[in-house]
């Protein structure tokens, strides 16, 4: 297991069974295997002059509207709702690291630059997005990311702030990482208003084929772009 012993918790009473009396030794004495440190990481210096050289060379793209899951995209002034609540205020799921020691924000005209800190091998650290959306008026939940020089890899989870649901719309998703896509909250959590809290995983890992050894991960430096995160109108 590759995990902090902090996270580890357990008790064994009134154990009974084909075995009883004897407890396996890796319950004795458990063999707990802690992440090595990262071999490098930047600075706060490092990451924001890294943030301002890509904000200063990054290339805006124009992009053509285009559909998802029989959804068309909605560019219009009021059909649509920008998500501009970002933030890296949180720990990696399920462990005690920052998320902002491994990641950082950035603009880049329009576009946000998410930047690797460190190499994100056995990592999962996520961006939270929150906004209150009546799904009644922008049921689609849009957004397209960009090709960047970290690879494109990423997973999608969404959270009812109110009632606690939450929604894996994509896990590890390597195909099509580019395209535009949409999904129906309001078919998945019903309609009216909604306190939402969005984790976007940039996963930073590419495959060239399904073998392990095919993987390959960002390196500190490298960073994905998305061009929007919206709540769209049917």
């Amino acid at each position: 297991m590759n995990t902090s012993p902090k996270l580890l918790s357990y008790t064994v009473e009134g154990c009974s069974g084909e075995f009883i009396g004897e407890i396996p030794a890796g319950l004795r004495r458990p063999v707990v295997r802690t992440v090595p440190p990262a071999d490098r990481v930047l600075t706060k210096k490092e990451t924001k002059a890294a943030l301002a050289k890509i904000g200063r060379e990054w290339v805006a793209k124009d992009l053509p509207a285009s559909e998802a899951k029989g959804h068309q995209q909605r560019t219009a002034p009021g059909t649509f709702m920008e998500l501009t609540d970002w933030s890296l205020d949180g720990y990696m799921d399920a462990t005690t690291q920052k998320l902002g020691d491994r990641l950082a924000l950035g603009k880049a005209g329009h576009d946000t630059v998410i930047l690797f800190r460190q190499g994100n091998k056995n990592a999962w650290p996520h961006v939270m997005i929150k906004s209150t959306v009546n799904l009644d008026r922008f049921p689609w939940l849009t957004w397209r990311q960009l090709p960047a020089t970290a690879p494109g890899a990423f997973a999608v989870k969404v959270i009812d702030l109110d009632s606690g649901d939450m929604r894996t719309l994509y896990g590890e998703t390597y195909d099509k990482p580019y395209d535009y896509h949409a999904e129906n909250l309001k078919t998945l959590f019903g309609g009216g208003t909604h306190r939402f809290e969005i984790r976007w995983y940039p996963l930073g890992s590419g495959m060239k084929s399904a073998l392990e050894t095919d993987f390959f991960w960002a390196e500190p430096g490298q960073f994905a772009v998305m061009a929007f995160m919206r709540c769209e109108a049917d």
